[in-house]
């Protein structure tokens, strides 16, 4: 079991279902909605990496990569290809980065 802790903003509901699927991938996660309930987890000392979903916005991602910096938490940015869902895009993209953040094969 991984010490790993991930912390996951998305603007929709979906957020839940992604952190659910990076815990099946043995990636204990936390889905959140706001910048507000990012920085206060965030100032918990518990995460590794804060996933920020493609739908925050550009100044919110600016705000919270400094606050991560601050925590020693790393930062994913997702991004989805044209036409790709967010769950597949969770699935596809975001556990295969964080494993490779993680120096995790």
């Amino acid at each position: 079991m991984t010490d790993t802790k991930i912390l996951v903003l998305g603007r929709s509901s979906v957020v839940h279902a992604a952190a659910a699927i990076l815990a099946d991938h043995g990636f204990p996660a936390v889905g959140v909605n706001s910048d507000d309930e990012t920085i206060a987890e965030l100032g918990t000392g518990r995460y590794t990496v804060l996933v920020l979903g493609t739908g925050v916005e550009a100044v919110s991602r600016e705000r919270l990569i400094v606050r991560a910096a601050a925590h020693g938490t790393l930062v994913l940015e997702a991004r989805r290809s044209p036409g790709q869902g967010v769950l597949d895009n969770v699935r596809d993209f975001v556990v295969p980065e964080v494993r490779r953040m993680l120096g995790q094969r």
